[in-house]
């Protein structure tokens, strides 16, 4: 019998594999769109290699992986549209991505930390790095040790395409569509040598958005008894342009049969210009009106990020040992400035006034890691280190009537903050089988952090963390396995959460960090069943986490109208809750995915006069996507999301959900038409409620999402007739990659 194993790049390859082999007579042929595991039953190491033809989908000990190339939407898609289709995962329209609803999520790129994911970097990367760039998405509710300890609702890793998964005959993508969209982007890979493979891809990409309004209701609460309240009536408008414009470019070099070196580099950047009308009116306890004003608003931002990655990789004499060293440095200046017209209406007596904003803020991240794997004792002995370096600077400014004679500088409002932080970390895993059917994973991992805030009384500290894994699967059958495990995680508050300046947002809502906030952790388990036959794939997940030091938003009046937006460790959460999936074809033209998730949530806390209290809420989610090959040449698609109810430690979100069609035409082996319109019913709208004991908020946001937009894709040279353009990768040499990864901060190797 022989065991086909997936042409993927070394990131995925970032736990131990044991290849499975099945007996002659259970050999089947291979599904032309399905990706069926081989399951055997044989003894079995942290990972699953499974069969594949044209797509892959494997489960491994500690994770799920998807591929997005199998996706009709990918060429078309960025990396916020292919994670809303992945089963638990939710992005909203700011970029705010949970998990299972739990929003303390970690997103990796090849198994790493980068400036890209950080921040207010995060939502921009999302809504601007191609879908048709990525190699799979890695989803670990409960990873291993050799992956970082950050994130208690998990991490979410995205592993690019390189190497062998870059195009090799070059590749040209047009678009264009409703809202001021088009773009395009060029693709090519060249092997060079037997050696050598070079690859890379350029992209440019309009952007522009809809007016989205925003209406929000919030009383004051004075007296909860008597009712009595005043009231802070808003609503806007805010359209948006921005265009994207990114570079990348990277190289595979295999020195000998055991030893290769590979290198990247890439550059983005964003350009971003939007205005904004805002109308408010505030009402004193007796509803009368007491103050009325608009604002309009025109601001301008640019994003610049870039990122250097060099790995080594050896490959030792006895099967199974292998080497990995990895730098990475990534760097995401960010600028921007606005002036705000203000136009008061009532009282008569008020003043208008221009605002003037800038805000520049830099973010430099350094890691370097070693990962050494070998067999020991029967089983597997992965060991890694990691060291992070995180530079983080913010300067903001605000001027009043900057053009006056007079311009007023407002100090409370100006600020430089300047946060350092460095993580060093060792891990080490085992994994063994345990007879036949079980095998067993246990790994730990240390982390000694220190950090310094500059020009804040007592802004340096350091502690260490020891994060436990453990992961055991048993083999009920040939098709059908059980995996359990556990993990300990933390969430460190980033640079945002703990910067003490005040930010003004408007006359009625500024925020600030707090500086004294410490990480949260959370312990988390999970039992999943999994059965794989005959291209249909179910599995079903039982899950409970409980999260202590929970890192939350605190808010208070700092005078009758100003809210004051903090954050405190106050609370506990806990959720439990059911994930079901299934993937396969019910006809030979029609291929079928479905998934939900469950979860009960409940969060303990205490409210501003110390009171103990209880909020608790049920989430149910859903993820659907009917393709339909009509013709040999023909392919309809239709995919649907529903976000359930989520709760917090002082809100709730109502449910929401979209809908969305592709339609794919192979007019030719080198030509491809993807027509796309997305959020069909406009049913994004997103309402978030408020209640505490001193504040009492109701808020709508309506983005409109329906779009309608065409790509032509068009592959050069000869491609042979039924060829996926997507799937034409370069048959250069392979670097030779371990079984397994890891590395601090992160872990996998790239």
């Amino acid at each position: 019998a022989q065991t086909t194993t997936p042409s993927t790049s070394p990131a995925q390859s970032s736990a131990t594999a044991t290849e499975e082999t099945p007996p002659p007579e259970e050999k089947k042929p291979a599904d032309p769109v399905v990706a069926t595991p081989v399951e055997a039953p044989v003894q079995e190491g942290p990972t699953t290699t499974v069969t594949v033809s044209a797509t892959r989908t494997t489960n491994r000990a500690d994770r799920q992986v998807f591929d997005p190339k199998e996706d009709p939407d990918t060429p078309t898609s960025v990396a916020g549209d292919t994670l809303n289709k992945v089963p638990g995962v939710a992005v909203d329209a700011e970029g705010n991505v949970t998990l299972r609803g739990n929003s303390g999520v970690t997103i990796l790129v090849d198994g790493k930390p980068t400036a890209l994911m950080q921040g207010e970097n995060r939502a921009a990367t999302l809504q601007s790095l191609a879908s048709d760039d990525i190699d799979s998405i890695e989803v670990m509710t409960n990873p291993g040790a050799q992956f970082a300890s950050e994130g208690t609702g998990g991490i979410i890793n995205i592993v690019m395409k390189r190497g062998r998964a870059i195009v090799q005959k070059p590749t040209l993508q047009v678009s264009g569509g409703t809202g001021d969209r088009y773009g395009f982007n060029f693709q090519a890979g060249k092997q060079i040598s037997p050696k050598l493979v070079l690859n890379g891809n350029i992209r440019f990409n309009q952007d522009g958005r809809p007016a989205s309004v925003s209406e929000s209701d919030r009383r004051r609460i004075i007296n909860a008894e008597t009712g009595e309240s005043t009231r802070t009536l808003s609503t806007s408008t805010n359209p948006s342009l921005s265009e994207m414009f990114s570079i990348n470019l990277g190289a595979t070099y295999n020195i000998d049969d055991n030893n290769s070196v590979q290198g990247s580099v890439n550059f983005n950047k964003r350009e971003r210009s939007n205005a904004g009308l805002w109308t408010t009116q505030i009402f004193d306890q007796d509803e009368n009106l007491d103050q009325a004003y608009t604002r309009n608003q025109n601001g301008e931002s640019l994003d610049e990020t870039a990122q250097l990655d060099l790995r080594f990789d050896h490959k030792g004499d006895t099967e199974g040992e292998n080497l990995k060293f990895n730098f990475r440095y990534s760097t995401s200046d960010r600028d921007s400035e606005s002036f705000t017209y203000w136009d008061y209406s009532e009282p008569m007596t008020m003043a208008d006034r221009t605002d003037y904003r800038t805000g520049a803020d830099r973010e430099q991240e350094y890691s370097f890691s070693g990962d050494y794997n070998r067999r020991f004792w029967g089983g597997e002995l992965a060991t890694g280190f990691d060291v992070e370096r995180e530079e983080n600077e913010s300067v903001d400014t605000y001027i009043r009537n900057p053009d006056s004679a007079s311009p007023e500088v407002v100090p409370s409002l100006n600020s430089v903050f300047n946060f350092n932080e460095t993580i060093g970390a060792l891990y080490a895993t085992y994994s063994k089988p345990l007879g036949e059917k079980w095998t067993a994973m246990g790994g730990l991992r240390y982390e000694y952090t220190d950090f310094e805030i500059e020009d804040v009384p007592d802004g340096s500290n350091n502690y260490t963390n020891l994060t436990p894994s453990f992961h055991l699967n048993y083999i009920l059958s040939q098709a059908e396995r059980l995996r359990f495990s556990y993990s300990k995680r933390i969430q460190r508050p980033n640079s945002n959460n703990i910067n003490p300046a005040i930010r003004y947002q408007d006359d009625q809502n500024v925020s600030s960090g707090n500086p004294n906030l410490k990480p949260s952790e959370a312990d988390s388990y999970e039992a999943r069943y999994e059965y794989s036959k005959d291209g249909h794939n179910y599995s079903v997940s039982a899950f409970y986490r409980n999260e202590t030091d929970l890192i939350s938003t605190v808010r208070y009046f700092t005078s009758e109208t100003v809210l004051l937006t903090t954050y405190g460790n106050v609370g506990e959460q806990q959720q439990g809750g059911l994930e079901m999936s299934y993937r396969g074809k019910i006809r030979q033209n029609l291929t079928l995915n479905l998934s939900s998730t469950v979860a009960y949530s409940e969060v303990e806390s205490t409210d501003s006069q110390g009171e103990l209290y209880r909020r608790t809420g049920t989430n149910v989610s859903g993820r659907g996507q009917i393709s339909w090959d009509v013709t040999a040449k023909d392919n309809l698609s239709v995919s649907m999301f529903t976000q359930g109810r989520t709760v917090r430690r002082d809100s709730y979100t109502d449910p929401r959900g979209s809908v969305n069609m592709t339609y794919v035409r192979k007019v030719s082996p080198k030509l491809r038409l993807v027509a796309t319109v997305t959020d069909i019913f406009e049913t994004q709208d997103q309402k978030t409620y408020t209640r505490t004991d001193i504040v009492d908020e109701y808020s709508i946001r309506r983005q409109p999402g329906q779009i309608l937009y065409f790509t032509l894709r068009y592959t050069f040279g000869e491609v042979p007739a039924g060829r996926q353009q997507q799937d034409d990768t370069p048959q250069g040499p392979r670097g030779p990659r371990g079984n397994w990864g890891g590395g601090p901060g992160g872990g996998g190797p790239m």
